[in-house]
């Protein structure tokens, strides 16, 4: 369960969340673990598997967890997570994210994956906002679906600023599917990362465990 507080929950956009787990109902059993961290990595499984390994068989240096997963150094791992920040610039082109969110999107991510290790520079105000919000809820906790209600705000000023007399209802509701949108490119590639982690563990697909 997460540990959050009132303001924090009330923080979240739950209509993107569950219009996420909505889109996942065709993969309703990985979705859950997914979001609730319970899927069987080596750490959460060694209590009742007949080896107790807890050790990540890739690099052998730390847990098998999901954040690990998003670190791990070994060389596959590594080509997975520059891939994935390829991907995600792709998909706030296609999907026309406010110019500095996409910016943002991909320096957090990245740091996130440990792609960059730079401290971030000075961002503006807005900016300043989403990043206190987003790291109070967890940026691990983004890509399962948790997301800050100031990812809509922000996109939701740039499509109010730059179409042709939108009603400010109008851009909201825009900006919510965006981020739903955005969730769901998350979930796809959580979901391939954990069909190829399975696969390299137990050489088949065992992602409804």
């Amino acid at each position: 369960s997460k540990h959050w507080s009132d303001l924090i929950y009330r923080d979240i956009s739950w209509t993107a969340f569950n219009r996420t787990m909505v889109a996942n109902q065709f993969r309703q059993t990985w979705a859950v673990k997914h979001v609730h961290d319970l899927l069987p990595f080596r750490q959460r499984t060694a209590a009742y598997s007949s080896s107790g390994e807890t050790v990540c068989p890739l690099c052998n240096q730390a847990a098998d967890t999901f954040d690990h997963l998003l670190t791990c150094s070994d060389t596959a791992r590594t080509q997975w997570r520059l891939q994935f920040l390829t991907n995600l610039q792709k998909h706030c082109f296609k999907s026309e994210t406010r110019p500095d969110l996409k910016s943002f999107l991909s320096l957090t991510i990245g740091r996130l994956l440990s792609i960059y290790s730079e401290d971030p520079p000075e961002f503006s105000p807005s900016l300043q906002n989403l990043l206190r919000s987003q790291s109070e809820i967890g940026w691990a906790n983004l890509l399962r679906g948790f997301a800050s209600y100031q990812w809509i705000h922000l996109q939701a000023d740039y499509i109010h600023s730059t179409s042709a007399n939108p009603s400010w209802r109008t851009a909201y509701q825009s900006a919510e599917k965006w981020l739903a949108s955005l969730l769901q490119f998350f979930f796809d590639e959580m979901y391939q990362l954990w069909i190829v982690h399975t696969s390299e563990m137990h050489g088949k697909d065992v992602a409804e465990q």
